[in-house]
């Protein structure tokens, strides 16, 4: 079915006809009929980098409203007798300027990134926080660099992003939450419109290395399309594929080990950075400060 909730302004939500949801009023179960479009009043100042979650709240005139907050339990003032989580999204982390044919120009911090809006039934298998949907791939993806570690793994601005870690060791991570590294052409997809031939402002790795927000050398925002920030020319972001290579082992004997793709390029690529960029060399046990991590997860089934 059809997303319920979809942005319509940088700072608009639409809540779509014919939608029908239920929720509790005391020990009652009521249900909310919308027969037409119904705009969603976002009462609150929207700061950038942000997750924001939509509540329906009952009132004792047998009323609902709609309620914006950040708190994700409940918006103050309500609790589980009278509210119903019912989606959410994500508000872009910094200015992204103007860029040539990118949906995301003129867009600025405390924007609703479009991509990033959830509801009942359009959201990942994992948690949402900090993800955009892929309308190419059908998959959710992490809108940041990866930042902790098992079961912590989280995708989120301005804060030390996870690095010095193995193949293997993301992974695990990914798993944790529900998560999974992205393919080859997933990662195309994702990073579609970020920077390219370019790497973060300095060519350096910045200090402390933290999520979001940043820009290239050509002064140019690092943000593809669809909202994910970092992709090329930050870290390099292990895929999920891996492949067996052949090497000697001494004499005319050959060793097969298995090394991994790693994609977007680093600070120290340059030219050779973007989302087409890759490099085999290395097995699924190296570490390395300047390779990282991004996570997606599939979306959540309804039966």
């Amino acid at each position: 079915s059809r997303p319920f909730l979809v942005a319509t302004g940088k700072k608009q939500l639409t809540f779509k006809q014919g939608t029908h949801i239920s929720l509790k009023k005391g020990n009652e179960l009521i249900v909310m009929s919308y027969m037409e479009d119904t705009t969603i009043p976002i009462n609150v100042n929207l700061t950038g980098g942000n997750d924001y979650y939509i509540y329906l709240v009952t009132s004792y005139n047998n009323t609902a409203k709609f309620v914006v907050s950040l708190n994700s339990t409940y918006p103050t003032g309500y609790g589980s007798t009278n509210c119903r989580k019912i989606g959410g999204f994500h508000t872009l982390c910094a200015d992204v300027g103007i860029i040539i044919d990118h949906p995301l120009s003129g867009y600025k911090a405390g924007d609703i990134l479009p991509n990033s809006v959830w509801c009942l039934n359009h959201r990942p298998h994992s948690s949402p926080e900090g993800m955009v949907y892929d309308y190419s791939t059908g998959i959710w993806v992490d809108i940041y660099l990866q930042s902790g570690t098992g079961a912590n793994t989280r995708s989120a601005y301005n804060v030390p992003i996870t690095t010095n870690r193995s193949y293997t060791d993301h992974v695990t991570d990914m798993i944790r939450v529900k998560k999974s590294l992205l393919s080859d052409k997933e990662f195309i997809s994702a990073l579609y419109g970020s920077n390219e031939k370019t790497s973060i402002a300095g060519n350096k790795s910045p200090n402390p290395k933290k999520t979001g927000g940043h820009k290239d050398t050509g002064n140019r925002r690092m943000i593809s399309h669809i909202g994910c920030e970092d992709g090329c020319g930050y870290v390099w972001q292990y895929l999920l594929e891996t492949f067996p290579v052949q090497t000697s082992s001494g004499g005319a004997g050959m060793r097969s080990s298995m090394n991994v793709l790693i994609g977007g390029g680093s600070w120290q690529q340059g030219f050779y950075s973007g989302p087409f960029y890759r490099n085999g060399q290395y097995s699924r046990g190296f570490k390395d400060d300047k390779i990282g991590a991004r996570g997606c997860s599939r979306p959540s089934y309804f039966i």
